[in-house]
């Protein structure tokens, strides 16, 4: 890249009409050039916002498949318990149920046995 001295000597030995002409044909190409550079950087941001937008709508979609995921393990998992914890239940309440009829046919027995006892007690 020529250094600014290099770039005076080159305009020093132009008239100065034409230097001013020289110079604008510059500013012009120069603006023609960031127009498209500026134009270049919107088509780069617009870009970026629909792949931005894209990424997030794909993680929204995952993390939703994933809760409903989550969601219906942990509610298979509740009935599990809950099947478990209802057969627990009537487990035990038909060994207390077997427990109470071994108690009053228990207290049959004794009442029977001791109304023959006093039966018999009276006859002898």
């Amino acid at each position: 890249m020529p250094t600014l001295s290099e770039k005076h000597e080159v305009l020093s030995g132009l008239n100065r009409q034409d230097a001013a002409a020289i110079v604008a044909l510059i500013d012009l190409k120069t603006e023609d050039d960031m127009e498209k550079v500026l134009n270049k950087l919107d088509f780069m941001t617009q870009n970026f916002d629909a792949r931005l937008d894209a990424f997030e709508k794909s993680v929204d979609a995952r993390i939703s498949s994933f809760e409903k995921s989550v969601d219906a393990r942990f509610s298979s998992f509740e009935n599990s318990v809950d099947a478990r914890i209802s057969s627990f239940e009537n487990s035990v309440d038909a060994r207390f149920s077997a427990i109470d009829t071994k108690i009053n046919a228990i207290y049959w027995f004794i009442g029977i046995t001791t109304t023959v006892a006093v039966a018999a007690a009276k006859f002898l």
